[in-house]
């Protein structure tokens, strides 16, 4: 039996009520089975009352990429066959033929052949086209294969525009059984057996392919990838997911990444408008189809599709970890229902909607992509303590600040709600030293004690602002955290406030002051709409007199600073996502940092900036990053690399499956910057 870990639509970034109606206006639409996968995980799981999920059900043309993509894939990935080989290479009739000839493989497998078609939905077929969908044919009838590779005429010379053509797949399927012929596999039912269906674990009694028997021709068993298939709803989850990680199963590599990408990328001699409004494009890709031409505007283009006749659907969108798989009868019956623009308006253009709170900032100028290392190589210390802001001191030190927990060993011999220490190291092996003060350290669990909400050195001092103080209260060291003075309170917002750090000792600063963002709002424990902004000079940190908020924009674009904080405006809005802060300066880049977890769910983005005041546009958004209860998202700025390329989060969290993250983790990031 076929398991997956399931979860919440909300956990993974989707909205629960949206998807509950996607899938029940979808069950009223003829559908037997919908299933949809975020992350790895399912969401959704809907069947009919007459279905299950271990079923086999028939996909018609769905065939196409699930065995037909799936057996060229490994012919491929295995060194039997290869995209651009020529067709006649394993179909000697067609070698003195001067169109036939120039077929290749690639060709057959995305409509591009030139091969006529003949499709089962005609109710008019006579001669060799109503003998290809023959289930029984009787004994002078001709096989698909025979049709295929004998009787299909040229419709255009290969590779010059698109024509859906069932026996260029009918070819297709010949061509892969005689690649095979010098392997350990006699024909594609073997090959996808061994490699493929039983390392999914998908049940034998779950799939069968090619209308459940080969068709003879020149002496080998040819599975028909046209069609014939019948496949569980489950089964061909299994599949999508495969194509989803890249050929990845586990630590097995079923299917070579460099194999997938063509496959699963547009074909661009294969732009078509059958089956559409006028204006409409679709591309195909190997044995399948893409979103190139975004004929589907609320998905990426990155869209790898199947679709078979009845609306069999299986869609993977590798940008957003989507997976979709319905199984049916055809939603709308009726000559006039366009088969592409009801796979468009019911499973494709609801998708954009029910992804939950997308950031309202547009993609970063600066970095085009974030990439995480495995969690399995998060590094983590100090263990039972949490929070961590992180600045770098004059000295060279990284120094940090820890709550509700016993720091690094060993530990203190009392739970602080606020202690200190300093990490000694490199983020791949550090050690943390904790740091002792009567003046500084505070007790009290949770909201009842201080904590630090952000630290910074300054010209040789070090500046902390502490949350949980009502509302926050700034305090001062000028012996690396040795001995502390307390100072002024924010009476008014700023209940959570962090600092800009740029470089060593404040290296960097583009001015002389210093800027504090915080939740427009009194409480460290809540979501908020917005957050704002106060600066003050260098020199006059102590003083709250000298703070100015931030009020807006002028109509030059210049920002307006006022000393009253009743006056005060939003710098950055994202309802119900702005929570506990860190905000650097990435010098490679020439940005400011904002970087707000959501909640305590795991949810968190990165946003920059040219000026601390906007505009945003977005680095890295997530509405759940699969780490459990995460929260507080430092970059120590001593961890950036000299290209901005290489950066090392450090967070916190609880425990989720066996790892507790309340501790100091580090997880590596490394950009890829637009140049």
């Amino acid at each position: 039996m076929i398991t997956f870990e399931y979860d919440e639509p909300h956990h993974q970034g989707m909205n629960t009520q949206l998807i509950d109606s996607y899938a029940n206006q979808l069950m009223k639409m003829n559908t037997k089975a919908l299933l949809i996968m975020r992350n790895n995980k399912l969401i959704k799981e809907c069947y009919s009352d007459d279905y299950g999920p271990e079923i086999p059900h028939y996909t018609a043309s769905l065939a196409k990429t699930i065995v037909g993509g799936l057996a060229l894939a490994v012919a491929v990935t295995e060194g039997y066959i290869a995209y651009q080989d020529l067709a006649c290479t394993y179909i000697p009739s067609w070698q003195r033929d001067p169109l036939k000839s120039k077929i290749t493989i690639r060709h057959l497998a995305t409509h591009t052949s030139g091969l006529e078609d003949t499709s089962a939905l005609d109710t008019e077929l006579s001669g060799w086209k109503r003998m290809f969908w023959q289930k029984e044919p009787s004994p002078s009838a001709l096989d698909p294969i025979t049709c295929s590779l004998e009787k299909a005429q040229m419709m255009h010379p290969p590779g010059t525009k698109f024509l859906y053509s069932n026996p260029g797949f009918g070819a297709l399927s010949y061509a892969i059984t005689v690649s095979l012929q010098q392997s350990p596999y006699p024909n594609i039912q073997a090959l996808l057996q061994e490699k493929i269906f039983n390392p999914l674990g998908i049940p034998d009694s779950e799939w069968h392919i090619g209308y459940n028997k080969p068709f003879q021709y020149n002496g080998l068993d040819v599975y028909g990838t046209w069609g014939g298939g019948e496949f569980s709803p489950r089964a061909i989850l299994q599949i999508a997911r495969l194509y989803l990680q890249k050929g990845q199963w586990g630590d097995q590599t079923l299917l070579n990444a460099h194999v997938l990408k063509p496959m699963m990328a547009a074909n661009f001699h294969s732009i078509t408008q059958e089956g559409f409004p006028q204006g409409d494009l679709l591309t195909s890709s190997i044995c399948g189809f893409s979103n190139h031409c975004a004929i589907f505007p609320n998905i990426p283009d990155c869209m790898f599709l199947g679709a078979g006749a009845g609306h069999q659907v299986m869609m993977v969108i590798p940008s957003l970890e989507l997976i979709v798989v319905r199984l049916g009868n055809r939603m709308i019956e009726g000559k006039n229902a366009l088969f592409w623009s009801e796979i468009k308006e019911w499973i494709c253009d609801p998708i954009q909607e029910m992804l939950q709170h997308q950031s309202p900032f547009p993609a970063s100028e600066k970095v085009r992509h974030v990439t995480f290392e495995p969690a399995d190589r998060i590094r983590i210390s100090g263990e039972d303590s949490d929070n961590w802001p992180c600045t770098w001191a004059n000295d060279g030190g990284l120094y940090t600040s820890y709550g509700d927990g016993y720091g690094f060993l060993p530990h203190t011999e009392k739970k602080l709600s606020l202690g200190f220490a300093e990490i000694i190291g490199t983020p791949q092996s550090f050690e943390g030293v904790n740091l002792r003060t009567e003046t500084g350290e505070r007790e009290g669990d949770g909201s009842s004690g201080e904590k630090a909400s952000g630290l910074l050195m300054v010209d040789g001092v070090m500046y902390m602002l502490a949350r949980n103080a009502g509302n926050s209260q700034l305090a001062w060291s000028a012996d690396m955290g040795r001995t502390w003075e307390w100072g002024f309170k924010f009476e008014t917002s700023f209940g959570c406030p962090t600092f800009v750090n740029y470089g060593q000792n404040y290296a960097g600063a583009p001015d002389d002051y210093v800027y504090i963002y915080s939740p427009h709002g009194t409480s460290a424990y809540e979501e908020y709409d917005h957050i704002v902004l106060a600066r003050v000079n260098r020199y006059q940190l102590k003083h709250l007199t000298e703070y100015e908020y931030f009020k807006g924009i002028d109509d030059s674009g210049t920002p307006i600073w006022t000393p009253l904080i009743s006056e005060m405006k939003p710098v950055f809005t994202f309802p119900n996502h702005c929570h506990r802060l860190e905000a650097i300066y990435h010098a490679a880049t020439q940005r400011y940092w904002l970087v707000s977890a959501c909640n305590h769910e795991g949810g968190w983005g990165i946003f920059d900036s040219p000026t601390p005041y906007g505009p945003w546009s977005t680095v890295y958004f997530t509405e759940y990053w699969g780490l459990g209860k995460t929260h507080a998202y430092r970059f120590p700025t001593k961890w950036i690399s000299e290209d901005g390329t290489q950066l090392h989060l450090v967070f916190s969290g609880r425990r989720f499956k066996s790892i507790d993250y309340d501790a100091m983790c580090v997880r590596s990031m490394t950009l890829e910057l637009i140049d």
